[in-house]
């Protein structure tokens, strides 16, 4: 059976459930989304979209492994720009920590890896989410 990307699974769902149940709508692309049967279409139309790019990341990550370029990056030098470039997003008062991290996309977990030792991880939580099983594998490790 092929995996499933996160946004399908239930427990996925049933956030998007309660906030709709709950008479919370929620914006997609700019139009509010009042109802439960919108909202699982538009997850549907996403997952169908998302496929080539699921298959991508899954084909590179079986030939180089938990590598720059498993994630379609030259080399581990420009991820790590990358990565002080986005640390630099943090807001002023966030850099010592305390914070939560959603790291969407966090593929095999270079992102955390980077920022373990800094101390905006001090008394942190890191949480990443990605759409490939073997990823999520590879940063589990």
């Amino acid at each position: 059976m092929r995996y499933r990307p996160p946004f399908a699974n239930a427990s996925m769902i049933n956030t998007k459930e309660g906030a709709v149940a709950s008479g919370l709508p929620f914006r997609h692309n700019g139009v509010m989304v009042q109802d439960l049967t919108e909202a699982l279409e538009i997850l549907k139309r996403a997952e169908k979209m998302l496929w080539p790019v699921l298959d991508g990341f899954d084909r590179r990550l079986k030939k180089f492994g938990a590598d720059p370029r498993s994630a379609f990056w030259k080399d581990a030098e420009r991820q790590t720009r990358r990565y002080q470039i986005l640390s630099r997003l943090f807001h002023e008062g966030d850099r010592n920590g305390g914070i939560t991290i959603t790291d969407f996309g966090c593929g095999y977990g270079a992102f955390f890896d980077y920022l373990e030792t800094r101390p905006v991880m001090e008394a942190s939580r890191y949480i990443g989410i990605d759409m490939s099983a073997g990823m999520i594998a590879e940063a589990q490790r």
